[in-house]
């Protein structure tokens, strides 16, 4: 797992800008209103105010749209400790966790618990069993009071798509 913590005072917007400045990234309207909210994650977290309990932020789009890079931005500057996951990397620590008799909803917990920023990239549902588990661990992320940001390729509605009990996850 990447783990990190780093309180380069700048936030995400600024480093936006710079990349932007520096020809790395090219603007994109899109872009700039994902980072808007997340600059504003960010100044909650730089003033030791605790995160919005409003589900958290999840960026989606096409690949090569962005949505890592500004995560990233948030993460790289985040005044505060973060866990930043892949998601086959997170599904495979959870499976093991799982193993030794934990649950997801512990599981999560104690993934937030430690960190105040919980970062996911690529959240990606095809089958009942990851959105069963998926959806508990999620519970126990925010239900400690970290903030929690996601990225996918697809909208939330598009997520485990026409699967047995959906309605439920």
């Amino acid at each position: 797992f990447s783990r990190g913590y780093c309180a380069w005072s700048r936030g995400p917007a600024s480093l936006l800008r710079d990349s932007i400045a520096s020809g790395a990234l090219s603007p994109d309207a899109s872009q700039q209103r994902a980072v808007e909210v997340l600059q504003a994650l960010y100044l909650q977290l730089e003033a030791g105010a605790p995160p919005p309990q409003l589900g958290g932020i999840f960026l989606h789009g096409p690949v090569g749209s962005g949505k890592t890079v500004l995560m990233d931005s948030l993460v790289r500057s985040a005044p505060c400790p973060v866990q930043r996951y892949h998601f086959a990397e997170l599904m495979k620590h959870v499976h093991e966790q799982m193993h030794r008799g934990r649950r997801p909803p512990e599981i999560g917990a104690d993934l937030g618990g430690r960190r105040t920023l919980v970062a996911l990239d690529e959240l990606e549902l095809t089958d009942i069993a990851d959105a069963a588990i998926v959806s508990r661990l999620l519970d126990g992320i925010l239900g400690s009071g970290a903030a929690l940001v996601t990225t996918s390729n697809s909208e939330p509605d598009d997520l485990y798509p026409g699967g047995l009990n959906r309605n439920l996850y």
